[in-house]
């Protein structure tokens, strides 16, 4: 195993760029990419590393791409042959001749088009593994709002045009020669200019939520890297949203629409002036096309192809935290006393890899060490429980190996893995060895026969001989609540060799050889940007010093330790309907196009592209599937552990559709004021690839926090959909209790939390049923206004609530955008006054610390809890209130989904609520019993009686007179004391 340093990997580049020049001197026509038709070149390419293979083309060679050779009507669409026209490109790789392109009009909003070899030899995801939909609208072709145009007039071109009667036209090959090689597939399509481009993830991109369009090279490759810029990193999810600004006074207005690839492989995506290109090292173009037309029913669409998202059950909307460093079971317990005592709500603790027997999955450290006992981890479960609070361990990737010489190294999940054969192999038959945590690993094989059985015989094993209390009374409740939440980490998957660590290695030494975080010579010394040492040392007081506020360089990467998940030390029955041939392993590891991996060569730092399924596939073809099939696995373990206890996993490395099983949250990030402001961007990428439970490491993940940082993100963070504090190894404590001004904070953060749990949970449910996201862009909700498309500092949770963080230092006003203009009214959350916005939409709001900036937006009706708790149990126990803001016409409507929070497959009821014609009404829709009472309804924006005199106005509740017990300026009413039943119809008039 050989390791290369940074300064090492630098000039390898610089090599290969230089080798690049030379061949382009000696070749004109030598791009370091393919040439497309009359030997115009393609994109930049410059290669990375070393793996990339030299093109030589001469400027008499052609790409031309495929002709048409035969196509006719389907009854859903079109289908046609394609002949590689002449010799083909040989641009990696020697063409594959005949191809097959299927057009389906699924519905009247999504167009399906596949170009595949009709061989059908190419890698294809199995249907297990990404389900989609089957039930296509049959009348679809003939009232399609996309229209596949073709042209055989010399190569095959095809474009996707609007049948709306705008003509416009979302997808364009022509010109661009489609390249189709068994390890090298290229497609390109214009853009316009300037192009408003989002998507194409997992990505934290310099130029903000909006990608450049000029300069985008992005790669996808689930990789293991702590938040690196501009980088591939955990989650592949190639599709992306386009959205067009209408014209000054031009009756089409704005429109968005998507485009998603469904392709497994190595990739990279190529944003250039005026077009976007896919070049994929495998796998085949299979194309999705949404119409939209707005940024919302975009995702909407993708996310009901690829599919909806799991509810997150109730209680997982609750605060939640955990460190690197917990390293004993009484300082897990110490840090959930001292969150009460501080009167900071918390939901869930969780455990880092401390918890681990020598870093194994499923064992506790309860050795001589007895840093975790059984019966005390039993009782500490139990005691959470008690205290309608929950727990969650973490479960790596890796399995360790047991060494077979060693007749005290007794691991029964590898021991009983290995007897089934879970896991993959060496194209020799034996087993991969790479190396995590606990040394030498192993790593499971999704598609094997007997995986499933294994992985759920390993859950069920640790809860009921470790974690789940032995008493009677308390077995049940203890067992359930356990099997429902998992988290997932190191699933890219990661490994610390350079591919295999050999066939016969064997653990000898369970640390991974590399200096841990806080060790001799590898301190944790890194402050958020303006932090002053000189003033508050290493405690991570606020900096005060305005001059230098700004004085840290931003976007540095850690100081060269081995950081958790970041070192390197030198589904069963799931069948594809065919099995690629392969090319060599030499052709696997080093394929003549290099995408931009991060990484370098695709086996570093992961497990080898050559490693073997059951089913014969290489890891090639499925390594960006690895985390997502690890997700699909876990959700049915304990699903068959509990049934219709809505499972709660949070995964690190993510795939299209993977939010049907799986929450997430952004990895390893940084306690810096940039990684906050990336955070928002990271949920709202999250949001349009369908996994809308997703959130940061508040605080920041790698090096030392401070208080003001910690202070402005822990309230940042209660407004994302997932809500959780995590700190690395022997960096200083960031728990909120740790400052004052960070407790307060937390503590107001948190109370409109939970107050606002009802709608927020509302929004969350809208997601699962039909994929509409939860957190939105400003421009999402206000299409056409241009000056938001590059707005990531501020976000939208449902339709109601915008928030405007502070994001950087030393600072007590903000400038946030309040859209809408004189359609909208905006009212402060705490005071419920009407914000006044000049022109444009621009204002200066006031922000001291422990205060984040929230708005309500007139025409809304919230559900809240009235008394937010210590728990969400203890919350949902109160009754409800009602909030209700009238838009400028007195209007606001609002549609409110409750259940029981837990179960699978949950009865549910929507609750309407419509304000109008000076009167508030309230119905339920469907069975589901609703216990609590809505005991207050505050009214907001009411407009003044003529005689502007409280007496002169009448109200009726149920046709019975009632007086407010509140008002403000005769325009904010407050009607307490109520008990109203939800479950049945009520109404609220005035004159």
């Amino acid at each position: 195993m050989k390791t290369y340093s940074p300064s090492c990997q630098k000039l390898f580049k610089c090599v290969a760029i230089l080798s690049c020049l030379w061949l382009a001197f000696l070749n004109p026509t030598f791009t370091g990419s393919v040439l497309r038709s009359g030997s115009v070149p393609s994109s930049d390419n410059v290669p990375n590393g070393i793996q990339q293979h030299a093109l030589h083309l001469t400027p008499s060679q052609k790409c031309l791409g495929y002709q048409l050779k035969t196509i006719s009507d389907t009854t859903s669409g079109l289908k046609g042959k394609l002949t590689l026209i002449g010799d083909g490109c040989h641009a990696f790789d020697e063409d594959i001749v005949d191809l097959t392109v299927e057009v389906v009009y699924e519905t009247e909003n999504r167009l399906h088009v596949h170009i595949y070899d009709t061989a059908k030899a190419q890698f294809q995801i199995p249907i297990e593994v990404f389900p989609l939909p089957t039930d296509f609208n049959s009348s679809a072709k003939d009232h399609t709002g996309l229209a596949f145009e073709y042209s055989n007039d010399g190569p095959f071109e095809f474009w996707i045009r609007r049948t709306d009667g705008s003509g416009e036209i979302i997808f364009d090959t022509r010109k661009f020669p489609i390249i189709f090689e068994k390890q090298y597939l290229q497609i390109s399509s214009h853009l316009p200019e300037n192009a408003n481009i989002y998507g194409l993830g997992e990505y934290i991109s310099s130029s903000g939520f909006r990608r450049d369009p000029y300069n985008t090279t992005q790669t996808f490759w689930t990789r293991d890297a702590p938040n690196p810029v501009n980088e591939n990193e955990y989650g592949v999810h190639p599709v992306y949203y386009e959205h067009r600004l209408g014209k000054p006074n031009h009756s089409s207005g704005s429109k968005s629409h998507a485009v998603f690839i469904k392709n497994s492989h190595g990739m990279d995506i190529l944003l250039r002036k005026g077009m976007i290109e896919y070049r994929a090292i495998g796998g085949t173009l299979d194309f999705y096309f949404f119409a939209g037309p707005t940024p919302t029913a975009s995702i909407e669409q993708y996310v009901q192809l690829v599919g909806l998202p799991q509810l997150s059950p109730y209680w997982a909307f609750g605060f939640h935290l955990l460190r690197w460093g917990y390293k004993t079971l009484e300082q897990t317990r110490e840090n959930v006393r001292k969150m009460r005592q501080a009167n900071i709500p918390l939901e869930v603790q969780w455990n880092d890899i401390d918890y681990m027997l020598d870093y194994r999955n499923f064992e506790l450290a309860s050795d001589k060490s007895n840093r975790f006992p059984v019966n005390e981890m039993k009782e500490f479960i139990s005691e959470l429980h008690t205290n309608h609070q929950y727990y969650i361990p973490i479960i790596d990737a890796g399995i360790h190996k047991v060494d077979p010489k060693n007749q005290t190294d007794i691991y029964d999940v590898y021991s009983r893995g290995a007897a089934l054969n879970t896991f993959l192999h060496n194209p020799d038959g034996s087993e991969y060895i790479g190396k995590v945590w606990p040394g030498y690993t192993v790593f499971p094989d999704w598609f094997a026969n007997n995986t499933q059985k294994w992985w759920t015989e390993a859950f069920r094993n640790f809860s009921e001989t470790q974690l789940v209390s032995g008493l009677l009374d308390h077995m049940n409740i203890a067992f359930c609540k356990l099997h429902q939440r998992i988290w997932l980490d190191m699933n890219e998957p990661s490994s610390f060799c350079e591919g295999s660590c050999g066939s016969h290695a064997f653990l000898s030494d369970v640390n991974p050889g590399s200096v841990l975080p806080g060790q001799i010579g590898n301190s944790v010394e890194d402050h958020p940007e303006g932090h002053n040492s000189s003033f508050s040392g290493r405690s991570g007081n606020p900096a005060t010093s305005p001059s230098r506020a700004k004085a840290r360089l931003e976007g540095r990467r850690p100081s060269l330790h081995m950081q958790k998940r970041d070192i390197i030390t030198s589904m069963n029955e799931s069948v594809p309907e065919s099995k690629p041939s392969e090319a060599s392993d030499q052709d696997l590891n080093l394929p003549g196009y290099a995408i931009h991996n991060g990484e370098g060569a695709l086996n570093v730092k992961t497990v080898s592209v050559n490693a073997t399924h059951a089913n014969g596939l290489k890891v090639y073809h499925t390594h960006n599937l690895w985390g997502h099939m690890e997700a699909i696995a876990t959700h049915k373990a304990l699903l068959e552990v509990h049934p219709n206890r809505r499972p709660f996993i949070v995964s690190r490395s993510t795939f299209a559709s993977g939010g049907r099983k799986t929450a997430h949250w952004l990895g390893d990030n940084y306690s810096t004021w940039k990684s906050m402001r990336y955070s928002i961007q990271g949920v709202l990428q999250f949001q349009a690839f369908g996994i809308p439970m997703v959130g940061p490491d508040t605080c920041g993940f790698e090096g030392n926090s401070n208080e003001e940082l910690c202070n402005r993100w822990m309230m940042l963070s209660a407004f994302y959909p997932f809500y959780r504090n995590h700190n690395t190894l022997e960096a200083i404590s960031q728990e909120p209790y740790v400052w004052p001004s960070v407790a307060q904070a937390s503590r107001t953060a948190i109370h409109i939390r939970y107050k606002l749990l009802p709608y927020f949970y509302s929004e969350m449910a809208k997601a699962s049923l039909t994929g509409t996201p939860p957190i939105k862009a400003l421009f999402w909700e206000f299409p056409d206004d241009p000056s938001l498309v590059s707005n990531d500092k501020q976000f939208m949770f449902g339709h109601s609530i915008l928030v405007s963080p502070v994001l950087e230092p030393n600072t007590s006003t903000l400038k946030a955008q309040l859209p809408g203009g004189d359609k909208v009214t905006w009212r402060d959350w705490y005071t419920l006054d009407p914000v006044t916005v000049g022109a444009g939409s621009e204002v200066t709001l006031s922000a001291p610390l422990s205060h984040i900036n929230l708005h309500i937006r007139g025409g809304s009706i919230l559900l809240m809890h009235l008394v937010p708790a210590y728990t969400t149990y203890e919350t949902q126990q109160g009754p409800f209130e009602l909030l209700v803001t009238l838009d400028r016409q007195e209007t606001a409507t609002a549609k409110i989904y409750v259940d029981d929070g837990h179960s699978y497959t949950p009865e549910s009821a929507w609750l309407d609520f419509e304000a109008g014609n000076r009167s508030l009404t309230g119905r339920k829709r469907k069975e589901f019993k609703i216990n609590q009472r809505l005991e207050r309804i505050t009214l907001v924006g009411v407009k003044r009686s003529e005689e502007g005199d409280k007496s002169q106005r009448f109200f009726k509740l149920n046709g019975r007179p009632i007086n407010p017990s509140e008002s403000k300026n005769g325009t904010i009413l407050v009607f307490d004391k109520l008990e109203l039943d939800l479950n049945t119809y009520w109404n609220l008039t005035w004159n």
